[in-house]
Parts: C-alpha cells; structure tokens; sequence
C-alpha cells in the first residue's frame, strides 16, 4: 500500500512517464502543481465549475463506475490497484473500491503472484 512518504516518489513516477511520453523537454514540470495522484474530478457544466478532492493514496489506473450510472452521481468507484513490483508497465495487483459518500476505501488484493490488466465494472445481473 502506497504510503504518505511515497507520495512525493509516486508523483514524481507519474510526472516523468507522462512528460517523457508527451515529448516535453522537462518531463517533472507536466501537470504544474496538480495532484494527480488520488483525485476525484468533478465538472459541473452547467455552473462551468471543475472541483477536486483527494480520495485515496494509493495510485492506481482505469477508474471505473457502473456505466449505467455515467453522467449522474455515483457512490462508489473503482480503479485497478497498481502492483508495487512491476513499476515500468500497467499491471495491478487487485481493485480499490472507493465509497465517494461515506469517504473510505476497501482494497482487494488478488493473492502472491497474481496480478491483472486493465479492470472492467460487471453489473450483478440480479441488481437493479
């Protein structure tokens, strides 16, 4: 589990992968001052208003809701858990699910040595 005082290296990971995959000429200066790393965007077309919040610590990739909810508020959210051992590809190692309302997060860790792809969200067809 990524902890506060790897922050700083896992911003610096993220800012030096994208910089250096845009063809910037300082790869650390992609993105400013944003904290990209656990962030819930939110738009708001109407008012014209883009707000953040930080929602987790851990970094991970391919946020996912239940897309039949896509466009209206969701509660939960959840993002492929990135294995801390594979630094230089996509690879995760479990899903966080984020509850956006009551503000925690549950991790589920596949196991030693297991380790997935890019994550989908399947709607239990008994749910409504």
């Amino acid at each position: 589990m990524l902890r506060a005082e790897d922050l700083a290296a896992a911003d610096r990971i993220f800012r030096t992968a994208f910089g250096t995959f845009l063809g910037l000429p300082d790869p650390m200066r992609f993105g400013g001052d944003t904290d990209y790393v656990g962030t819930r965007w939110r738009i708001d077309p109407t008012a014209g208003t883009l707000s953040d919040e930080q929602v987790g610590d851990r970094p991970g990739d391919f946020p996912r809701i239940d897309d039949r909810l896509a466009g209206r508020p969701v509660r939960f959210g959840y993002l492929g858990r990135s294995a801390e051992d594979h630094d230089d590809e996509a690879v995760f190692d479990g899903v966080v699910k984020h509850d956006l309302a009551a503000g925690t997060t549950t991790s589920i860790v596949y196991g030693p040595g297991i380790v997935s792809g890019e994550p989908v969200f399947a709607a239990d067809p008994s749910s409504t």
